[in-house]
């Protein structure tokens, strides 16, 4: 690593900066994140799981950094996605308050989408709906055995998160928004409800 650096905004960055070359920044940075990743496994446990460690709309690029990992994206119906924010959460970062806005962030998001083998994509609904197969998928995918799977519903309740799912039902009053996401993200929308 080389010390380098610049003095950004007078006294409010007035530190050294350390850079590397860009011939072993990958190895660099794959070094850096194991080193962070073991240094948080206290229990020295047989998997370490964090929760989006890598953005899921540029996974081909973040998983680079990484010597083993295992990605698993969990997406929701974008009807629910809406009807959340304009009802409950009042994100900004969700671009709820115009419905065309929306529609665009959300296929946006989404377009970069790639296959890859330490990649699954799996919809949060079904961890309601189908939850045993699902479970299922997630330790095949990360090769775990099933009889590993403690703590059934301990903090994962099909049962109470069922209430954030098909959420029409709650709240009629986005039924035509709701309508026109189904027309316009049918791809994404779940398909038992």
């Amino acid at each position: 690593m080389k010390e380098g650096g610049a003095n950004f905004y007078g006294s409010l960055f007035n530190k050294k900066m350390y850079y590397s070359s860009g011939k072993n920044f990958h190895q660099h940075v794959k070094n850096y994140m194991n080193e962070l990743i073991l240094s948080s496994n206290h229990n020295n446990k047989d998997f370490v799981v964090f929760d989006q460690i890598i953005p899921s709309d540029n996974v081909d690029k973040y998983t680079n950094y990484f010597n083993e990992i295992k990605v698993i994206i969990v997406d929701r119906d974008p009807r629910d996605l809406y009807i959340l924010n304009k009802a409950l959460w009042k994100e900004k970062w969700i671009p709820s308050d115009n419905l065309d806005t929306y529609i665009e962030w959300f296929q946006l998001l989404r377009k970069n989408k790639t296959e890859h083998e330490n990649v699954i994509y799996l919809q949060f609904e079904d961890f309601i709906y189908n939850y045993d197969s699902t479970i299922r998928t997630v330790c095949d995918f990360c090769n775990i055995d099933i009889a590993n799977h403690q703590w059934k519903n301990k903090y994962f309740d099909p049962s109470v998160s069922i209430k954030n799912t098909n959420l029409i039902e709650r709240f009629p009053q986005f039924r035509d928004d709701a309508n026109i996401i189904k027309n316009r993200l049918m791809q994404f929308c779940y398909h038992q409800y």
